[in-house]
């Protein structure tokens, strides 16, 4: 008996699964939420935008108001997670990392920067890898402190009398300041009594 050459084809081939229906992309959730202290409850009302960074603090001020490094500087955040503009706030600065509120109302950006412009004055300024935020309405940056520092500042920790714990790869010039820790006074000079641990690798 001769093999047939060809067969006839099926009358109907269902698959074995249904494709499911399109739908729009989903929006990408955002990076920064609020939670209730005593009960971990995520607070909904706090909604930032999708490029607030999670370097975030307590404004310098009695609102409640919050410091955030954004994808292009430092901004301030309303209660409820809102940007303000940055014709009333606002610093354009790249490769910040770290934000400390201090008691007195300012605040201290770290980073790897060596420029930043306050935005609603459009005045730039050349500090490098700390500044000091004057306690005002805009956020303008204090003259006065001009800490020197070679390396990356990653993590501010506030220490007694007013004094600053900064960590990463930090070198504080003219001094015998190491790698990864070390202290600076009040008006952002090192601290000669300070002797850092001995350390390896980055502090953060």
């Amino acid at each position: 008996m001769a093999r047939p050459t060809s067969f006839p084809a099926p009358s109907c081939i269902r698959p074995a699964f249904s494709p499911p229906a399109s739908s729009p992309s989903p929006s990408p959730p955002p990076r920064l939420r609020a939670a209730d202290s005593p009960t971990g409850t995520v607070v909904t009302s706090f909604a930032p935008a999708t490029d607030i960074g999670a370097i975030v603090a307590a404004a310098p001020d009695s609102s409640v108001r919050f410091l955030a490094v954004t994808s292009n500087g430092v901004r301030r955040l309303g209660a409820d997670g809102t940007v303000e503009p940055t014709s009333s706030f606002g610093l354009s600065v790249f490769n910040a990392s770290a934000i400390l509120p201090l008691p007195d109302g300012r605040a201290l950006i770290g980073g790897g920067f060596a420029s930043q412009t306050h935005l609603p004055s459009a005045t730039p300024s050349s500090r490098t890898r700390l500044f000091r935020l004057n306690a005002d309405a805009t956020g303008t940056v204090d003259p006065t402190y001009a800490p020197s520092l070679l390396g990356t500042v990653t993590i501010l920790a506030p220490g007694a009398g007013g004094k600053i714990y900064i960590g990463s790869e930090v070198t504080l010039t003219g001094t015998t300041g190491t790698l990864g820790l070390q202290r600076l006074l009040a008006d952002g000079t090192a601290d000669p009594t300070f002797v850092p641990p001995p350390l390896t690798g980055v502090a953060e």
